[in-house]
C-alpha cells in the first residue's frame, strides 16, 4: 500500500495493535539479530548505584520514491535523554551533510550529465566503541529467557541490564563516535591518511579526491553516503575499499533523501517533497480545503498588527492555533525545494513566538498555496540554470509581493 494508507507506530503497543504486526516483527527480529552478531553488549546483573537508560524501538516505513513501502524498519535505541552528563556522555556534536551541499551536488551532476549514487553502511552506529559505562534496560519483547521460556532474573531476583560495549542508537555520543569512526578510513583512502582525500572546510561532511582528471565527491548523511564522480572504475574501487571497513550496501542512483524525492533523468534532475506536502496538509486538515493562487496576500499586514499582550483573551486563544507547528513544517519544506514561498513564511515566522490572528491566517493562505501547487519542485537541467518545476514539467512563477517582484529563475 502506499505511505497514507500505513501509519509508522510511535511505540511497540501500537505496532503489535496494527496490521501490519507481522512485518514490524520481523523488522525487530532483524535489528536483533544485527546487534547480537556486532557484540553491541553484554547482558549483565543490575548493577548498584548507576544510571540505568531505557530501550525503545523506533518504527519507520522506508518508501520508494512513488510513496509504496519498500521495508518495514525497526531500530533498537537507547532512551538517551535519561544519560547523565560527566557520567554516561561527556563530547556530543556530530556534523551532518547539510542541504546546500546535497542541493549543489544535485546541480553539479545535472549540469554534467553524471549519476548520483546512493550507498548504506549497514548497522553503522554499531561499529563505534564508547569509553564510557553505560548501561541500557532490556530490549523490550525480547529480554533473555530460561529453559523455561520466562524472562531470566539476576541474582538477587531483579531483571538483568544490557552494559553497552558500542554506542547504539540513541545514546548522545552515538552520532560523534560514529562520525569519527568513519571519517578516519575516509581520510585515508586509497593509501593511508594524506594520499589523496580531503575534507571540505565549509562542510565537514563533504570529502573530495582527485587523480588526474577523475575525481570523486563524498557526502555524509549520518549512515548513508552520496558519491557523485567523473569515473565508474574510481567509484568501484571506493566502495570496495569501506567494505574493507564496513558492509555497504549500493542502493542504485539517488532517489530519495532528507524528505525529498530525487529524479535523476537524462539531461536532468527534479527534486520535490510532494508526500511531505501532502502529509503536512492532511495533518492539519487543509488537503480538502480550498486554494490559493499566491502564497501570501498583498495587503498582509504581518508587520502592523499590535501583537497580543502576556496572558490577555487575545494570547491564550491564539494558543489553540498550531502557528509554530504548522509554520515549522512549511519552514522546513521552503528551506528545500520551494524557494518561491521562503519570503512569505520568513515575515510569518517573526511572529511565532507570540502571534495574532493575522499571522494565523497568513499561514492558512500559504498552506492554501501548496495545495493548489503541491506537485511543485526544483529542475536542475544539464547546463542551465535551476527552475521551478511542476512535476517534471518546468515553470516560471512570479508574482508581486510586499512590493518587489519575486520568483525563481
Amino acid at each position: 500500500g502506499s505511505s497514507t494508507d500505513i501509519i509508522s507506530p510511535k511505540n511497540r503497543r501500537q505496532a503489535r495493535n496494527s496490521d501490519q504486526w507481522p512485518e514490524w516483527y520481523k523488522g525487530e527480529l532483524a535489528e536483533m539479530s544485527c546487534q547480537l552478531k556486532m557484540v553491541t553488549w553484554k547482558v549483565v546483573d543490575r548493577p548498584v548505584g548507576k544510571n540505568i537508560a531505557k530501550s525503545g524501538w523506533v518504527y519507520k516505513l522506508k518508501l520508494t520514491k512513488t510513496g509504496t513501502v519498500a521495508k518495514y524498519k525497526c531500530r533498537l535505541v537507547c532512551k538517551g535523554y535519561s544519560q547523565e552528563y560527566g557520567m554516561d556522555y561527556t563530547e556530543t556534536f556530530a556534523p551532518c551533510v547539510q542541504r546546500t551541499t546535497l542541493r549543489l551536488m544535485i546541480a553539479l551532476a545535472a549540469h554534467l550529465g553524471l549519476i548520483i549514487y546512493e550507498h548504506d553502511i549497514e548497522t553503522a552506529f554499531l561499529n563505534g566503541d564508547i569509553d564510557e559505562e553505560l548501561y541500557m534496560e532490556q530490549p523490550e519483547g525480547h529480554e533473555v529467557r530460561d529453559e523455561n521460556d520466562k524472562i531470566q532474573m539476576d541474582a538477587n531476583g531483579k531483571l538483568p541490564v544490557c552494559r553497552l560495549l558500542s554506542a547504539i542508537y540513541g545514546t548522545k555520543q552515538a552520532g560523534r563516535v560514529w562520525y569519527h569512526t568513519f571519517r578516519d578510513p575516509i581520510m585515508a583512502f586509497p593509501n593511508g591518511p594524506g594520499s589523496g582525500m580531503t575534507k571540505c572546510d565549509v562542510d565537514p561532511c563533504l570529502f573530495c579526491y582527485r587523480a588526474g582528471d577523475a575525481w570523486l565527491y563524498v557526502a555524509i548523511n549520518v549512515d548513508n553516503l552520496f558519491l557523485l564522480g567523473n569515473n565508474e572504475q574510481l567509484r568501484e574501487s571506493f566502495v570496495q575499499y569501506l567494505n574493507v571497513h564496513f558492509k555497504v550496501e549500493d542502493l542504485g542512483p539517488l532517489n530519495w533523501s532528507l524528505g525529498m524525492r530525487i529524479e535523476q533523468r537524462d539531461g536532468f534532475t527534479t527534486i520535490d517533497q510532494r508526500l511531505y506536502t501532502e502529509q503536512i496538509l492532511r495533518d492539519h486538515d487543509f488537503w480538502d480545503g480550498n486554494h490559493s493562487d499566491i502564497p501570501c496576500r498583498m495587503n498582509h499586514g504581518f508587520d502592523e498588527v499590535p501583537l497580543p499582550s502576556p496572558n490577555s483573551v487575545e494570547a491564550r486563544e491564539m494558543k489553540q492555533y498550531p502557528v509554530r507547528a504548522l509554520g515549522g513544517k512549511i519552514m522546513y519544506l521552503a528551506e528545500n525545494t520551494r524557494p518561491e514561498i521562503k519570503l512569505a513564511i520568513g515575515k510569518i515566522s517573526r511572529y511565532f513566538h507570540n502571534p495574532h490572528m493575522v499571522h494565523w491566517k497568513g499561514l492558512v493562505v500559504l498552506a492554501m498555496y501548496l495545495r493548489k501547487h503541491v506537485n511543485y519542485g526544483i529542475i536542475y537541467r544539464k547546463g542551465e540554470a535551476s527552475e521551478l518545476a511542476d512535476e517534471a514539467k518546468s515553470i516560471l512563477f512570479n508574482y508581486q509581493l510586499f512590493n518587489c517582484l519575486t520568483g525563481w529563475v
